[in-house]
């Protein structure tokens, strides 16, 4: 994407000498009296520009919005590069203005000046391509009569992935993917950041380069700042199957500066370096981390079968999804004998709530149904039978019910049984959780 902002200073809104009222676009006047009426009124001229003379440094869109001292959006404005001046008519007082600019502000959603409150969510349009964007919120006092002027200088709020390398990859990789998340999903009027909704980016799909070991790309892809310290996946295709290795970065990525990915995958040990440079349209900054096993994530699941020291009750290959028991039973404190079933189940709850979760994960643990507690109740490689053959008694829920399950074994043959009542502090706390794979 070509830049539109010379040496790392960004729009400017220059609030200028005279120009028609014709050019005021989408200007609402319904605040603005003549001087009959008031008795004089400030005119308020501007131009939106970049900076300097380069056609690199012209703002190609922009939106200025007025806000009165009772927060009320009064008038908004609107330009572009073919007519970039505007004049406005303001009675005398304070204004909080929020200006908008960016190369195409048609793929984001604007708040319309009945709607606008400094809260209001800009965020992409379903199926839009993120472009520059960039906001300012300043103070404006308009004095009756006079006329004045202001420079407006906004600030970005995108940050940018420019480049990724992977070095020395195996030669039977046959595909390198690339993901980051989470980032912000939108950006308020007044250029902060909404805790929801977050999203991740778009994968990246790197290219093998001639030495064969080599895989890159130049996506420039641009996006809200990552919302908190971000999580990168980075995905090995091959013939039997694929290899993800997720890392949590130590900082945020930030708005305005740009990211370049480069890594080297030692699969002698199998670990993957990498380091990060950022450079904000004007400063950079370096960071290094690494992948190795005890950051892979899940893939190539089967039910019954452990993976990453998480035994796969259930996998879904159609929707790739998959069930996942805990690594070990979850202790919770029993409450008192002859208490409901309401009460042994919030006993439970806070429990599963804080037990960690796997890599990648952001689903919660939840109790297994008793279906799933079948599976893995009489599987040996999680359960040791009594002497009489019963194996352990496990909670488990159906359709809101708490209930506990176990399994009987009578030579090769096995048989589930559940109950829901009388439970005691024997019975074990061992929850599932789901994935996407």
């Amino acid at each position: 994407m070509k830049q539109i902002f010379g040496k790392g200073v960004l729009f400017t809104l220059s609030v200028c000498a005279v120009m028609n009222l014709s050019s005021c676009g989408e200007a609402v006047m319904d605040d603005v009296l003549t001087s009959e009426q008031n008795g004089g009124e400030s005119r308020l001229t501007v131009t939106t520009r970049g900076d300097g003379d380069s056609p690199e440094s012209t703002v190609r869109e922009s939106r200025v919005y007025f806000f009165n001292d009772a927060g009320r959006c009064v008038q908004v404005i609107s330009a572009d590069e073919e007519n970039n001046a505007f004049t406005v008519l303001l009675a005398a007082g304070t204004y909080t203005v929020l200006s908008v600019g960016g190369d195409n502000l048609s793929g984001f959603n604007l708040p319309v000046q009945s709607d606008a409150t400094t809260q209001s969510v800009i965020s992409l349009k379903d199926g839009g391509t993120m472009g520059d964007l960039l906001m300012k919120q300043s103070t404006l006092t308009m004095v009756k009569g006079q006329d004045q002027s202001e420079t407006i200088t906004l600030e970005r709020k995108v940050t940018k992935i420019s480049d990724i390398e992977i070095k020395e990859v195996p030669t039977d990789v046959t595909g390198v993917e690339v993901t980051l998340s989470p980032f912000y999903g939108a950006v308020c009027l007044d250029g902060t950041f909404p805790e929801s909704p977050t999203t991740g980016c778009p994968a990246v799909t790197l290219t093998k380069q001639e030495d064969g070991t080599t895989w890159k790309a130049e996506p420039n892809l641009l996006s809200f700042p990552s919302a908190g310290n971000p999580t990168i996946l980075v995905t090995l295709s091959k013939a039997d199957g694929k290899e993800s290795y997720s890392f949590g970065l130590t900082e945020p990525l930030n708005s305005n500066k740009s990211y370049s990915l480069s890594g080297t995958y030692k699969h002698t040990w199998g670990r993957l370096a990498m380091t990060m440079a950022a450079q904000a349209w004007g400063e950079s900054q370096d960071a290094a981390f690494e992948f190795d096993a005890d950051n892979m994530v899940f893939s190539n699941l089967v039910a019954g079968e452990f993976n990453n020291g998480y035994y796969v009750v259930s996998v879904n290959e159609t929707n790739s999804t998959a069930v996942l028991l805990a690594q070990s039973k979850v202790v919770y404190n029993a409450p008192a004998s002859g208490s409901n079933a309401a009460a042994w189940l919030a006993a439970l709850t806070g429990p599963m709530a804080s037990l960690d979760k796997p890599i990648g994960v952001t689903n919660n643990w939840r109790l297994p149904t008793s279906a799933e507690t079948e599976v893995f109740s009489k599987d040996p490689q999680i359960v040791t039978f009594s002497n009489e053959g019963y194996s352990t008694l496990f909670f488990c829920e159906d359709d809101g019910t708490l209930k506990c399950g176990w399994t009987t074994k009578s030579g090769n043959d096995y048989s589930f049984h559940w109950g829901g009542s009388g439970f005691y502090s024997g019975i074990a706390l061992r929850p599932v959780i789901d994935i996407s794979f």
